[in-house]
């Protein structure tokens, strides 16, 4: 009882902070992607059981995925938009009751490219969404929030527009109270 209240505490926690601050705390956004597609690989693909198992495999996955991410920043982030967009695909398809079959897989791998593509991109704005909708998704799944026939699909929407929103104010008040640099003659 107190593991699952803590485990529901920890995921709010973690998806609140994704949601509202994803673009500043990448790493992080690199680390829960990373462990819950390790996670979904342990239990979808091979099967682990026990279920400790799956969370070490996630763990391990994330925190390899958060070391990368601090020391590589630039491969981080692309990392990062890898990760994001296959999970709210392999998320997606799992929600409507889709087995993870390999086109499944073969879904979150092709989104993961384009997500990885737009956070090199446009890193800035490709953070904010990504990071913005993976919150979502975590707080939305942890919380078990859902609204008649949509599901969970409105309070999906609901939280990451709030989060994008959010997240853009912020990057947009830094930039305004950074000075700008002198320009070149």
């Amino acid at each position: 009882m107190v593991e699952a209240g803590l485990s529901t505490a920890g995921g709010l926690l973690v998806g609140a902070a994704l949601l509202l601050a994803g673009r500043r705390l990448y790493w992080l956004v690199v680390g829960v992607a990373g462990f819950a597609i390790g996670f979904l690989l342990a239990t979808g693909l091979f099967g682990a059981d026990p279920g400790w198992m799956a969370l070490v495999v996630g763990a391990v996955i994330g925190v390899a995925a958060a070391l990368v991410a601090v020391l590589f920043q630039k491969v981080a982030v692309v990392a990062a938009g890898f990760l994001a967009a296959a999970l709210l695909v392999l998320r997606a398809l799992t929600v409507q009751g889709q087995e993870t079959e390999w086109w499944v897989w073969l879904l979150a791998v092709l989104a993961g490219i384009v997500g990885g593509l737009i956070t090199r991109w446009l890193f800035e704005a490709g953070l904010i969404v990504l990071s913005s909708l993976a919150g979502s998704a975590l707080v939305v799944r942890t919380a078990g929030l859902s609204i008649g026939e949509y599901g969970e699909a409105i309070p999906f929407l609901a939280l990451a527009a709030l989060g994008i929103v959010v997240q853009a104010a912020s990057l947009h008040r830094l930039r305004r109270e950074s000075p700008t640099p002198p320009k070149a003659a």
